[in-house]
């Protein structure tokens, strides 16, 4: 009866533990079924060529054949100052069935399979898990152009409208065309800046979306360069940017005769036909070259950059295979492209790092405090503290009292030191470069100082690209190194802030971050009335931002003027006698921040912040002509531009506000360009050239021709070289110049460029002089030849 009953138990059990299983299998497979199933697709934007200091984006599109998920997608980058990884996340929701396209802005940089990743996160990256992807691991392949490659954008009908410009290289030039379709083209202005010229020319604009056209005008205000063109197809070229074009279209017209382009690039141009070009009336713009009475390029200021106008069709015969177009478009092209003889330059950023590390609650106490504390501690445990103890007659207390005053002192100073670090912190350094239309775009560097360990999250408000503060231009790397397995830095940007998580902080630290703000502000302007003379600079500023300007500095010709301050809405005069020139290459105003505010001795610089932040942005600003400008600063301390863990934080703010400036080298009747205004471009050379922007050239065996551009100017007749630097009577070279009536080389010493009658035979095609440099050793190391030019206007 007993093994009867035993039997049924055993029965009864086996029989649940079956409806078990089946129950859970029923219940499992179902839930298996629906797991998030992710199939990835990228494509890096621009064909996947970005500039090593510029954002650039990447589009993935995500397909969930699966359960709904929501999570973040996430790209992770090496760190670029050895540390660990940084990472990059967009949130994503993808409900069943669907497929979604994100957008995540990337620092330009090369990156390849051990580099990078992209993964998926179900809730947040940071402790969220991992949901794999269909296929291998997922990472992005994307090429750094090389540093002062000028890269061309064209939307065009014929895909090689434009190839022309590939002969640039030939003298020098690092230039880059890029086709693209109108959907390739980003609705951020930030995303665009890998692109230093954007040509629409033949194609049908309209297909642009409202987000598209604001990114491009946007970039356009932000320094890019955009050129509409297209001949009889002109309307449906420039159907969307009608608001911002330098003239209004009026129809077409054919002409068998184009001298004007002749004249500019020195290249006969036959026309076996009528060409059509298309007849417009100048609105804001300025005609630049004409004929006739039409204008066939004209322009316009945006902001930083500009917009032109072709009259005809650029991917037309006979034009588009015209040999003056090398001539005629490095003239056009000339603030975008640079000659890939002059290398980068840079000082690792090192000041600027140093800087946002030096917090004035930092500030250590003087030498004389210092020492006086030490006098107090050394009186109280010798002397007072023997005569108390004598006096008590318990003068063996001394073993307890000595060391017990020694803590309590070092206590103290332990108390005093920290207390200045028992709070959140942080400063904010700020470029804002203004486009004399009222308006200007602001970079920031920041750092925060957190007193505890763990992890916190800084927000900044506005549309804003963050990276960490590397040690070159921003971000500029080269992406060789590979990752180190976790991310500490986190970035997710949303449309009016950025987040930023800050991972494993150890208590009492510093972190970093490079912040590119996208969208012009309305900051005011600068004004500046100034003509140069061959005894220094003279003129007018006036400050029409909407703050006060302290050490405002105005640099023009190698001259430099400074007023201690200019109040907003003031106007003051500038005088200054000619000093010194500065020298050919742009790139030598890198050390201007140290001419200004020179370093100061003691353990305290005061002008430490500001060099360091006008040397940032000159680096920055390397690849342009910012020959002359004026400059100024601001500060404030305690202003509320962070939240930290949801907390707004006191932030001490210091701000360079800079314009560039034009100068006008006419004073009455007169034309005077100071030595270091004009900048020579290499027009051939059979020799090895290697540039820094200090202006120093190592040249090697062989014969290099640069010329000088003299200024276009209504009516100038330019009569004498008023100076020559840099010529040296035991150089190891030797420097003739062309006399264009002789059509031969004369020495450049025996010239008779001071006599006016003779000058003009120095001056080919009335705009240039060419000078050629012969060196018969194996390496020379110079700086090119600089002058000042006196001429006059005829009326």
């Amino acid at each position: 009866m007993v093994r009867t009953n035993v039997r049924k138990m055993w029965f009864v059990c086996f029989t649940v533990w079956l409806l078990i299983m089946a129950n859970g299998l029923t219940f499992a497979l179902p839930a298996h079924a629906e797991e998030a199933k992710l199939k990835l697709q990228i494509e890096p934007a621009l064909n996947g060529q970005a500039k090593g200091d510029k954002w650039f984006p990447v589009q993935f599109t995500i397909t969930n054949e699966g359960s709904d998920i929501s999570g973040e997608l996430a790209v992770t980058l090496p760190a670029p100052n050895g540390g660990k990884d940084v990472m990059y996340t967009a949130a994503v929701d993808l409900p069943r069935q669907t497929a979604k396209t994100v957008t995540i802005a990337l620092p330009g940089m090369t990156l390849h399979k051990n580099n990078n990743k992209v993964e998926f996160y179900k809730g947040k990256a940071e402790n969220g898990k991992k949901v794999a992807f269909a296929g291998d691991s997922a990472y992005i392949d994307a090429a750094q152009l090389p540093f002062g490659t000028a890269q061309i954008g064209v939307v065009a009908r014929d895909p090689d409208t434009m190839s022309f410009l590939g002969l640039l290289n030939q003298k020098g030039y690092q230039v880059k065309t890029l086709p693209l379709q109108i959907g390739n083209i980003p609705s951020q202005s930030m995303l665009l800046d890998s692109i230093d010229v954007l040509v629409f020319n033949d194609t049908a604009s309209d297909q642009l979306k409202d987000e598209q056209i604001k990114a491009i005008e946007g970039w356009v205000k932000r320094g890019g360069m955009l050129i509409i063109a297209g001949g009889a197809g002109y309307p449906k070229t420039a159907a969307p940017f009608g608001a911002i074009s330098p003239v209004v279209y009026s129809g077409t017209e054919s002409v068998t005769d184009l001298s004007a382009l002749v004249k500019a690039s020195g290249k006969e141009l036959s026309l076996a036909e009528p060409f059509t070009l298309s007849k417009a009336e100048l609105k804001d713009g300025k005609a630049v070259l004409s004929e006739g009475t039409l204008p066939i390029f004209a322009s316009k200021p945006l902001g930083n950059g500009e917009v032109w106008y072709a009259a005809y069709d650029l991917a037309l015969n006979p034009l588009a295979s015209w040999n003056g177009n090398t001539t005629l478009w490095e003239t056009i092209l000339a603030d975008h492209v640079k000659q890939s003889f002059a290398n980068k330059y840079s000082n690792g950023f090192w000041e600027i790092n140093n800087a946002l590390e030096d917090f004035e609650a930092f500030k250590l106490p003087s030498f004389g405090i210092l020492l006086l504390v030490i006098l107090i501690y050394a009186a109280v445990i010798g002397p007072l503290m023997y005569a108390v103890l004598r006096k008590l007659d318990k003068r063996e207390w001394a073993w307890v009292t000595i060391p017990l005053a020694a803590v309590l002192f070092t206590a103290g100073i332990y108390v005093v030191g920290a207390s200045g670090r028992s709070s959140t912190m942080s400063q904010s350094f700020s470029m804002i470069k203004l486009d004399g239309g009222g308006e200007g775009k602001k970079t920031s560097v920041a750092s925060i100082f957190v007193p505890r360990g763990g992890s916190f999250n800084l927000e900044i408000p506005g549309s804003a690209y963050v990276s960490p503060l590397l040690g070159d231009a921003g971000f500029r790397i080269s992406g060789g190194s590979g990752l180190r397995g976790s991310a500490d830095m986190v970035v997710t940007k949303a449309a009016d802030h950025t987040d930023v998580t800050y991972k494993d902080v150890s208590y009492w630290s510093i972190r970093k971050a490079w912040i590119d703000f996208e969208k012009p502000e309305a900051f005011g302007k600068l004004e500046a009335d100034v003509r140069i003379t061959a005894n220094g600079i003279e003129g007018n500023v006036a400050n029409r931002t909407n703050g006060d300007l302290t050490d405002v500095t105005v640099y023009a010709g190698g001259q430099i003027f400074t007023l201690p301050s200019l109040k907003a809405g003031e106007t003051a005069p500038v005088k200054a006698a000619s000093t010194f020139s500065w020298g050919v290459a742009s790139g030598n105003l890198i050390d201007l921040g140290n001419i200004i505010y020179p370093y100061q001795g003691g353990p305290r610089d005061e002008n430490s912040k500001k060099r360091a932040l006008l040397s940032t942005y000159l680096q920055t600003a390397i690849e342009r002509d910012v020959s002359s400008f004026i400059l100024g600063w601001s500060g404030t301390g305690g202003s509320k531009l962070y939240t930290v863990d949801g907390k707004t934080v006191n932030t001490d703010e210091l701000t360079l506000w800079i314009q560039a400036i034009d100068i006008d080298p006419r004073s009455g009747s007169s034309v005077f360009v100071p030595a270091g205004m004009l900048k020579p471009q290499v027009v051939s050379t059979t020799s090895q050239l290697a540039a820094d922007p200090m202006g120093n050239v190592t040249v090697s065996k062989g014969e290099t021709i640069i010329e000088y551009r003299l200024p276009e100017i209504a009516g100038a007749v330019y009569g004498q070289i008023k100076s020559i630097n840099n010529i040296e009577a035991d150089s190891v070279a030797e420097y003739t110049i062309w006399n264009a009536d002789k059509e031969t080389w004369e020495p450049l010493e025996q010239a008779p460029l001071a006599q006016e009658d003779a000058f003009a035979s120095y001056i080919a095609n009335g705009r240039s002089i060419k000078i050629k440099i012969e060196v018969k050793q194996n390496e020379a190391h110079m700086r090119y030849p600089e002058f000042a030019v006196e001429g006059t206007v005829k009326s």
